[in-house]
């Protein structure tokens, strides 16, 4: 497995690191939970023990991509010069694209429709929506510094620019 540090991670975390592997050079139907574990080094049972099936393992895998793009976004926001609401946003649509470009097996499995139903996933869309809520804030400060129109909701424009980088 590449990118592994000497120390062994927990099987949770082996298998997730396994899954993020195999969806950006396989992609997320070409690989099973049984080639996974053998990539992982564990028996094909022992996954078993923190995913109840493939499912609850890709889940796990957009949990973590949206808290990664979370990351690159806060990161793009912080690197943004503080005055320029637009260049703001140009910088926050550049951070998202470039996370998709740069992983795009786990882009499509973050919004993928199938993770988004069912209370099983409930903390995927948990962790969406606070992703989503770092754009709508940015879009809020652009309208209150003047560098978007105020007399539409923020919300449509935050929902239309983050459809449109899709």
């Amino acid at each position: 497995m590449s990118g592994r540090s000497d120390r062994r991670p927990d099987l949770r975390e082996a298998m997730i690191l396994v899954a993020e592997e195999l969806l950006e050079s396989d992609g997320p139907d070409s690989w099973t939970v049984r080639e996974a574990a053998r990539r992982a080094g564990v028996s094909s049972g022992a996954p078993y023990r923190h995913f109840a099936d493939k499912q609850a393992l890709l889940a796990a895998v957009a949990q973590r991509g949206f808290l990664l793009l979370a990351q690159s976004l806060g990161l793009a926001m912080q690197n943004a010069p503080a005055g320029h609401p637009l260049a703001r946003l140009q910088a926050l649509g550049g951070a998202y694209m470039e996370f998709a470009l740069d992983r795009p097996g786990r882009y499509r499995v973050m919004f993928g429709p199938e993770l988004l139903k069912g209370e099983a996933h409930q903390r995927v869309r948990q962790a969406a929506d606070e992703t989503f809520a770092l754009v709508l804030a940015e879009v809020e400060r652009a309208q209150s510094g003047g560098g978007l129109r105020a007399d539409q909701s923020a919300l449509r424009i935050a929902a239309g620019a983050w459809a449109l980088i899709h």
